[in-house]
């Protein structure tokens, strides 16, 4: 069974997380209510059937608290006394902690350029998780809120269209799908802008691979080269040329156009 379960050993970090992993562990194996109640409250006929069952709970969370921090659970008689004694240290709770998650909440911004909104919504969940844990209230339309206020103006329009739906439609999982299909489209229209310039570019790249048979110079071919028809009208010219001399070297010699 322990290798079923892949839980770090709690080492003083993530206490909510490993908290979460211990209490699924704990209620599959029917051990739940000995962290929920003190075994030494019990009746004493149910305190002395349940003993095995509180030993074994003990086991479990011996088992995956790191040795830096046996301390906290070391002489503690009941599995209710090891796991309070973790949460009373680790646990953020009060009006200060309240305080400061809901100063991290406020200041949250969504980076769209250098972040993806599956990110930015697992660090306001967790916030807010860590809120609750801390004895704050939390409604699903403040939770809302919060998202809608860490977004960039150029989400402007998209909100704008939220606002305008149905309260009972505007639950956190209908914000998030909206958020995450306007994420697509946005990414599908990057890409459709860059496609041109890349093939572009690629078909500019293989046209700069053509070595001219003329000239000897890369970008064209010889039927396009420039020096190649340059040659050619310099031939014209010259052929022309070399007609008019020989037509005037005649009329010098006999005075006469010869025909």
């Amino acid at each position: 069974m322990d290798e079923k379960y892949k839980i770090p050993l709690f080492i003083g970090e993530d206490y909510d997380s490993w908290k979460f992993r211990m209490k699924i562990m704990l209620d599959e194996n029917g051990l739940l209510k000995f962290i929920e109640k003190d075994l030494v409250n019990m009746p004493k006929k149910d305190r002395e059937a349940n003993t095995q069952l509180d030993k074994r709970a003990k086991s479990l969370i011996v088992q995956k608290v790191g040795d830096s921090h046996l301390e906290y659970v070391k002489e503690k008689e009941t599995a209710f006394q090891m796991w309070m004694s973790l949460a009373n240290t680790f646990e953020r709770k009060g009006i200060k902690s309240q305080l400061y998650l809901r100063k991290v909440l406020l200041q949250m911004k969504f980076d769209e350029k250098n972040s993806k909104l599956q990110d930015h919504f697992l660090k306001l969940d967790k916030v807010v998780r860590d809120l609750r844990n801390a004895g704050a209230t939390m409604e699903e339309k403040d939770i809302i809120c919060h998202l809608l206020l860490t977004l960039p103006s150029t989400y402007d329009s998209i909100i704008s269209a939220l606002e305008t739906c149905e309260e009972e439609r505007l639950t956190l999982s209908f914000v998030k799908s909206k958020l995450f299909d306007e994420e697509l489209k946005r990414n599908e229209s990057k890409i459709c802008v860059s496609e041109p310039g890349s093939s572009s570019n690629s078909s500019t790249s293989a046209f700069t691979s053509f070595k001219c048979y003329n000239c000897g110079k890369p970008g064209h071919k010889m039927s396009n080269c420039r020096f190649k028809k340059k040659k050619a009208v310099a031939n014209v010219v010259m052929s022309s040329q070399n007609e008019n001399e020989l037509e005037n070297a005649s009329i010098d010699q006999d005075g006469t156009r010869k025909q």
